[in-house]
């Protein structure tokens, strides 16, 4: 079929969105576990339903319309469950996590390109420090240097991003 789509590009496409996807359902379902497992499902029915996405379409609106069926069909087995959230609030948070989905991309974005701002030794302490989901004291001991110190310059690398993603977000407004 000519405009059906790859299970290469799908997949592709699903790496580029499966994040989104899982804050998406996260948002709906207050329990982490069964968010993973609703976010599991709503993946194969992604993947089984794939030759009906349509290349040059809007990847994230279609999966995440699957993902709300999955919450939906979710919400329908656990609905004895007197902690569930009501049919409108879950309709509205939906709607709010879309808005807020867009602000985060912005912002991830941002990000990506003033962390590629940062000297060497800034990039070395904020990898080590981030990535690797150590204390602090953990990175002041691998890279040699005083606990105080560490701390004083992710503060200002901190900050510093923060000012940065706020500039780049402004002159992205105004464009």
């Amino acid at each position: 079929m000519a405009d059906s789509i790859s299970r290469e590009q799908f997949a592709q496409l699903f790496a580029q969105n499966h994040r989104r996807v899982f804050r998406f359902v996260r948002t709906l379902v207050p329990n982490r576990a069964d968010a993973e497992d609703v976010f599991q499902e709503a993946s194969v029915v992604l993947w089984r339903e794939s030759d009906k996405f349509r290349p040059g379409t809007d990847f994230a609106p279609w999966a995440l319309a699957i993902a709300f069926n999955q919450v939906r069909s979710y919400r329908h087995r656990m609905r004895r469950n007197r902690l569930m959230f009501n049919e409108v609030l879950v309709a509205e948070l939906a709607a709010e996590e879309n808005r807020l989905a867009e602000d985060l991309d912005s912002r991830s974005e941002a990000l990506e390109k003033c962390l590629a701002k940062l000297a060497p030794r800034d990039v070395e302490l904020v990898t080590a420090y981030y990535e690797s989901n150590v204390t602090a004291k953990d990175v002041s001991q691998r890279l040699g240097r005083p606990i105080n110190t560490v701390y004083k310059a992710l503060q200002r690398i901190r900050r510093g991003l923060y000012q940065c993603i706020e500039r780049r977000l402004a002159i992205d407004a105004r464009s």
